[in-house]
């Protein structure tokens, strides 16, 4: 048997990336379907390499650079760089590789790449803060803060501030990872 082999997913997807998924009109609806796997052998060779962590990791001083690294940045996309975050979903490929589905991704290489980032220089790196309140400024907006606040409800979860989620040992948290 294998990890997660009876593992049923209930929400999604957004926006499929196979046409054999039984897609809901409305992506928040309880959808209950098999958890799908699609290893690309291409994507883990070039774009979730331990090399590439570690380059993104020691290769960057401000979080800017490091983000555009971790997530990768858009307009290489064509060209099959994807950065270790989007790689890492479609690496896995299946409903994984649907940028939105991540509660069928059970793996999260581009979460310990930052862990790693922010614990070289935890008082200057636990509370970094990059970029606008939408998702690649698309409509364009002003810069986030670490007050605003984020709204979990789509997924049962309280809005927490941004400042309260940021590090993993303090606040609610209490993580490492290893």
């Amino acid at each position: 048997t294998v990890p997660f082999k009876k593992h049923t997913l209930t929400l999604g997807p957004v926006s499929p990336t196979s046409w054999a998924v039984n897609a809901s009109s409305n992506p928040f609806a309880y959808n209950p379907r098999c958890l799908r796997r699609d290893i690309s052998q291409y994507v883990s060779s070039h774009s979730t390499t331990s090399q590439l962590m570690y380059e993104t990791i020691v290769n960057h001083e401000d979080l800017y650079g490091f983000q555009v690294d971790l997530e990768g940045n858009m307009t290489k996309f064509t060209s099959g760089e994807f950065g270790l975050h989007t790689g890492g979903h479609l690496t896995i490929g299946g409903d994984p590789g649907e940028v939105c589905d991540l509660h069928g991704l059970v793996y999260f290489i581009w979460s310990y790449t930052m862990w790693i980032w922010q614990i070289q220089k935890p008082e200057k790196r636990t509370y970094a803060l990059s970029g606008t309140i939408t998702i690649g400024n698309i409509p364009p907006s002003r810069n986030g803060t670490l007050d605003d606040v984020l709204d979990m409800g789509f997924v049962g979860a309280e809005p927490i501030q941004i400042r309260d989620a940021m590090s993993t040992t303090g606040g609610e948290y209490c993580y490492v990872c290893t």
